[in-house]
């Protein structure tokens, strides 16, 4: 199991880290590391998500 995680700090928008994340779970199929589950993106109105680990 592997957790990634990505900070997109000011100036960076939403729509950046979204696509970063999409990039890292390209790289990691492609690479066979495995198959990217679950993401969430954190704001200050979402300071938090429940991600499920089975």
């Amino acid at each position: 199991m592997v957790f990634v995680n990505i900070d997109g700090l000011p100036p960076a928008t939403r729509a950046e880290v979204q696509a970063a994340m999409q990039d890292v779970q390209h790289l990691i199929e492609a690479h066979g590391i495995g198959v990217a589950v679950q993401s969430a993106v954190l704001s200050r109105e979402l300071p938090s998500a429940l991600l499920h680990v089975g």
